[in-house]
């Protein structure tokens, strides 16, 4: 376990935190990231852009990206062959994005993921906030989701209701290179935190398909996870995960609109055909609740590889990412 800090930014009061056991030790609702310490140098620069560029959204006036990151010592993380850095103005709830790219982040990219959208859905603990704020939201947000991690740190219920075991929810992440890298890395990377926080599983797309149980979280090492199920997209593995019957609460799905109906062709996928949305729709066999959606591309249409579920209550994510140009 480790507080994260920056030499650069001053960071809210944030853990790191490798496994449950490590979880289980740190006081309840105290803010928290769960990964592997190799990847603490990521994570800390995720964390400091967010603080940057929430810091420079909230003053309402127009900035240079460029600048900021200059200002703050990222030099050597700003892409050499971008053009000439332009304005980026904010006018209300609505983000006018110009010019051409500015910066890289974490790899080179125009992407960078807005981690507020994933808070204020209770996804992941709240930490831009004073420390009591955020214990306390972070507590109200754990019993919500997950009762039983409640109970076993606290040992204790709440008046006269039973808390029972809860639903399981889901986490799709497809990491295909339709997608920039550096959305799919920065979900990644909070991919265990996710699951923690929602009680989850975690289900990961790429050219095969690798579902990761809640209880097997501690095993996964998020730096292999493009090795392990390569970068193309799925067809044979995703079918035959969804085959066989479970039952999810809610689904959050991170993806575009390449989807398991194609008849991919690569390593992990031989003899597939194309399947329709009506004929996908009777070979899965999980049942879920919800779907929200985080499509990369739109906030019209539903991630592709959610599309298969029956479920009609889906609530389509907007402006969670943000094209810094």
């Amino acid at each position: 376990m480790k507080l994260l800090q920056s030499n650069k930014v001053s960071l809210p009061i944030l853990y790191l935190v490798e496994n449950e056991s490590e979880l289980l030790k740190l006081p309840f609702g105290v803010p928290y990231i769960r990964n592997s310490m190799k990847d603490e140098k990521d994570i800390i620069r995720l964390l400091e852009f967010e603080v940057l560029l929430r810091s420079a959204i909230n003053t309402g006036l127009p900035f240079k990206w460029r600048d900021i990151l200059y200002a703050n010592g990222f030099g050597k993380n700003i892409s050499t062959t971008a053009s000439e850095s332009k304005v980026c103005k904010h006018t209300g709830d609505e983000e006018e994005l110009m010019g051409e790219s500015v910066y890289e982040y974490i790899e080179s990219s125009l992407y960078i993921v807005d981690i507020e959208y994933l808070k204020n859905l209770h996804i992941i603990p709240t930490w831009f906030t004073d420390i009591e704020t955020a214990v306390k939201e972070n507590i109200m947000n754990s019993i919500l989701y997950n009762p039983s991690l409640y109970n076993k740190k606290l040992d204790l219920c709440s008046g006269s209701v039973e808390l029972t075991s809860p639903e399981k929810n889901l986490i799709i992440i497809d990491i295909s290179s339709s997608i920039p890298k550096a959305i799919s890395k920065a979900v990644l990377l909070l991919a265990k935190t996710m699951a923690s926080q929602f009680y989850a599983d975690l289900l990961i797309t790429g050219s095969k398909s690798t579902l990761y149980d809640y209880t097997e979280m501690d095993k996964l090492d998020v730096t292999k996870i493009y090795d392990e199920n390569e970068m193309d997209n799925d067809q044979v593995h995703f079918v035959k995960l969804i085959s066989t019957y479970r039952k999810y609460n809610t689904v959050i799905s991170f993806g575009d609109n390449d989807n398991p109906g194609y008849a991919w062709s690569n390593t992990y996928n031989k003899g597939t055909k194309t399947i329709s949305l009506e004929e996908g729709k009777k070979l899965n066999k999980w049942d879920v609740n919800r779907i929200y959606s985080f499509h990369t591309k739109s906030s019209k249409i539903i991630t592709a590889y959610a599309e298969w579920f029956s479920t009609e209550d889906i609530t389509y994510m907007d402006k969670w990412v943000t094209y810094l140009s």
